[in-house]
């Protein structure tokens, strides 16, 4: 034995292990298929020689009832033909037939199948054919079941597209409107959000925004066309254009409404009453509701102010909620296209408003701060305004008890001197040289105690002693005392004094002490043969003295400090006269200011009231 196996051949190990590759593949494809397919063999006769239990499975048909019957019996017998060609044992090719046939389970039942065939040889010889049966039904739901899952998530991927577009279109806006503070600004934009064909494509859009003092909703601003044929225009160039949606955001920045000068006519007549009723206006306020209106002038809801400014059946309406409180509203419409507006267009809507409000809340917060910082700016220049009056109040009180004290002790030696030379004067033979040297004496005396009457003022203000009196017979008697320093300084003097007027409560003293400090000044800056004019007039509820010069006129740069203490540009004087005039005027509830060029002269205006009320004489 040992020998004769010794002298089996290199061929005959070779067919051995082909016979055990076959039996594992008969053992896995065959009697172990683990695939949801049938597995038939059948012989040359027809007859069914092998079925794997999933076959049995799939015809309801035991091996005993399948086994030796001839195939034909369990096909429906418009496959019969079919049978013909899967049956064949002629080689091919391809060595495989397939065709779509119909089998009869025990039931009589179809079971559509699709059949793979195999002819099967021994030694060149065929013995019958391999049958491999895919199960149709199955297959048909899964097909459509494939289908209807194809036809959703095209669905889907559509709603998506749809959804990601419209979170650009409101991210787009919203990325704009964090780029301005200015609340004009926003409102153009979120209105062209709303209309470009980019955006969410409405022909006309309106925005309104509630009062802060009388609660009414009122329109503010219009983006749309307000014509059929000017949409047509409008739509027509942005098309050829091509713009995105950000260029036509930045390019509709404009807070004029430049663009569309006709339908902010109309939204300017938008103004509603939003009290608690059931007017879609006070509901979108109220409570926050949005509408979709279709039918508006069958619908009790809508205002009709509202229907006639629209002209249109059809439009929605959002409101504006910032804090958790409609502050506005904003109306959209296709008056043009009528395309309808569906519910899905109206959500849109409200989505962008949602960010709008954000936005516009964000503003009104921000000019709410920037009032703040300018009124505690205000406030803070008016208390160092006040503390350094106050300081300066200190000082000059000091200054003023000092200056008192000094006016005292030196005003009655001044008017000794003064009487002196005055008498000496007199007893001076004429064309005597000393005349001269006294009456140069008697003019400085003379001013040393202006000097001091005006120091005396400051330090020691008097209240006014009213009386009904003429201002015009006041202003008389001051022309009357500067006449000799008029005719000295030989200045051309006119008055025009209006008639009529009435006599109203003032100090005379003090009232004249004032024009002729301002006569003194305006012939102070004029030369020989310049012009002084004197005018009264009546204004009303004042009476006003203007005293007019055409002298060298005040540096516009002196010109707010003109009535401040101790400011002069003359080479004598202490700068107190007309800070004096200032403080008697502002006694009397008057004012008086002044106008002038340099080098053509200058104008004082004193404004005297009419009525002084709560004021003694």
């Amino acid at each position: 034995m040992k020998g004769a196996r010794k002298e089996i051949s290199f061929d005959q190990e070779r067919v051995i292990k082909k016979i055990s590759a076959l039996r594992q593949f008969n053992e896995l494809c065959i009697h172990e298929h683990l695939g949801n397919d049938g597995i038939l063999m059948v012989d040359t006769e027809g007859k069914v020689a092998y079925a794997d239990a999933k076959s049995q499975t799939l015809l309801g048909l035991s091996s005993l009832q399948l086994l030796g019957y001839p195939l034909s019996a369990f096909l429906a017998s418009e496959s019969t033909e079919s049978a013909a060609k899967f049956l064949s044992t002629q080689r091919l090719p391809e060595h495989r037939n397939r065709c779509e046939v119909v089998f009869l389970d025990r039931e009589e039942a179809r079971v559509p199948a699709v059949v793979s065939s195999t002819p099967l040889y021994r030694r060149g010889e065929p013995v019958g054919v391999l049958l491999v049966m895919v199960d149709l039904r199955n297959r048909k739901e899964l097909v459509h079941d494939l289908k209807t899952i194809q036809d959703r998530l095209r669905h889907s991927s559509i709603e998506l597209n749809k959804k990601l577009w419209e979170l650009s279109v409101v991210k787009e806006v919203a990325h704009t409107l964090q780029t301005t503070v200015n609340q004009d600004e926003m409102l153009r934009i979120i209105l062209t959000g709303v209309t470009a064909e980019q955006g969410l494509g409405f022909n006309r859009a309106f925005l309104l925004l509630q009062d802060e003092k009388t609660g009414r909703l009122k329109g503010e601003l219009a983006v749309g066309p307000s014509s059929p044929r000017e949409a047509e225009w409008i739509w027509e160039g942005l098309r050829s254009q091509s713009h995105t949606l950000k260029e036509l955001l930045e390019r509709h920045r404009d807070t004029s409404g430049q663009f569309d000068p006709g339908l902010n006519e109309v939204v300017k007549k938008m103004d509603f009453d939003v009290a608690p009723s059931e007017g879609i206006m006070a509901r979108a306020i109220v409570a926050g509701e949005k509408f979709n209106i279709t039918a508006a002038s069958q619908n009790p809801l809508v205002d009709p102010q509202l229907l006639e400014l629209l002209g249109t059946e059809a439009f929605a309406l959002v409101p504006l909620i910032g804090r958790g409180k409609p502050f506005g509203a904003v109306i959209a419409d296709n008056c043009f296209t009528h395309r309808p507006i569906e519910n899905a267009d109206v959500d849109l809507l409200e989505t962008l408003a949602n960010q709008a409000s954000l936005a516009i809340e964000r503003a009104r917060l921000y000019e709410q701060l920037t009032q703040k910082v300018r009124e505690l700016e205000e406030a803070y220049r008016n208390l160092k305004e006040s503390q350094d009056q106050l300081l300066r109040a200190e000082r000059l009180s000091v200054v003023g008890k000092m200056a008192t004290r000094v006016a005292h002790e030196i005003r009655n030696p001044i008017v000794s001197l003064g009487g002196f030379a005055h008498l000496m004067s007199k007893g001076l033979p004429q064309g005597d040289p000393n005349q001269e040297y006294l009456d140069i004496i008697t003019e400085e005396v003379a001013r040393l105690e202006r000097l001091l009457s005006e120091v005396l003022d400051f330090a020691r203000p008097v209240e006014p002693s009213f009386e009904m009196a003429d201002l015009n017979e006041v202003s008389q008697k001051a022309m009357v005392m500067m006449q000799p320093e008029i005719e000295k300084r030989q200045i051309n003097a006119q008055v025009d004094f209006q008639s009529g007027l009435p006599k109203i409560k003032l100090d005379p003293l003090q009232i004249s002490r004032v024009l002729m400090n301002i006569i003194r000044n305006a012939l102070e800056a004029m030369s020989p043969g310049g012009n002084l004019f004197v005018r009264t007039k009546n204004l009303g509820d004042y009476l006003r003295v203007e005293i007019e010069d055409t002298g060298v006129g005040i540096p516009e740069e002196h010109l707010d400090k003109l009535f401040s203490e101790f400011f002069t540009t003359k080479s004598s004087g202490v700068g107190l006269g007309l800070a004096v005039s200032y403080q008697t005027i502002h006694n009397h509830l008057g004012s008086i200011s002044v106008h002038s060029q340099e080098g053509k002269g200058s104008t004082f205006a004193i404004d005297l009231p009419l009525a002084i009320e709560d004021q003694g004489d």
